[in-house]
C-alpha cells in the first residue's frame, strides 16, 4: 500500500493525497506500457520537462556533464543511453506546484541524437541546467521534431537540413 511510506506525524489528507497521485502515477505507467509491449520496446529513457520547452519552444536533450575531477565535459545523456527509445515527458508545473501532463514525445534514439548532433553543431546549447547546474543540454526545437522526416515539412515549408530526395 503506497500510504505505508508515510510515518506517524504525517496527515490522513497528505497521505490520501500521496496515494492519489501515487494510483495516477501507475495508470499512466501501464498506459505507456501498452505501448511498448505492442511494439517490443524494451529499453526506454524518459526525460520530464516541465518549463523550457513551454517558455522557448525547445525541449533540452542531455548531452554531457561537468565532470569535476578532470574539470571537463564528459558525454552524458542520449551520448551514452543504451535505450532504443527516448522519451521526453511534456507538461508544466502549476503554482501549487503539481504537475500536469501534456504528452509523450518519443523517438528512435538514433534518430534524436543525429538532429541533436546537428543543433549541438549549430550551438543551440545551454550549460548549467539540470541536476545542480551539472548538465549540458541542446536545445532541439519542438518544430523540428514534429517535422521530421519529411525533407520540406508539409505545414510550413521548412526545409530539413542533411536530407537528400531520392
Amino acid at each position: 500500500m503506497p500510504s505505508e511510506v508515510w510515518g506517524p506525524g504525517d496527515s490522513p489528507d497528505e497521505r490520501a493525497k500521496f496515494d492519489k497521485q501515487f494510483r495516477f502515477s501507475r495508470e499512466r505507467e501501464d498506459e505507456l506500457g501498452k505501448v511498448f509491449i505492442y511494439d517490443r520496446i524494451e529499453k526506454v529513457e524518459l526525460k520530464t520537462e516541465t518549463h523550457i520547452w513551454d517558455r522557448t519552444g525547445n525541449i533540452c536533450v542531455e548531452w554531457g556533464r561537468w565532470d569535476q575531477r578532470r574539470e571537463r565535459w564528459v558525454d552524458s545523456g542520449i551520448n551514452v543511453t543504451e535505450a532504443d527509445h527516448w522519451v521526453q515527458d511534456l507538461g508544466w508545473r502549476d503554482r501549487r506546484g503539481r504537475f500536469h501532463f501534456l504528452c509523450y514525445l518519443m523517438f528512435q534514439t538514433g534518430r534524436l541524437w543525429r538532429l541533436a548532433k546537428h543543433h549541438f553543431d549549430l550551438g543551440h546549447t545551454l550549460a548549467n541546467a539540470g541536476d545542480g547546474g551539472r548538465q549540458q543540454v541542446v536545445l532541439v526545437p519542438i518544430h523540428d521534431l514534429l517535422c521530421w522526416p519529411w525533407p520540406k515539412c508539409p505545414n510550413c515549408g521548412h526545409v530539413k537540413f542533411g536530407v537528400r530526395r531520392e
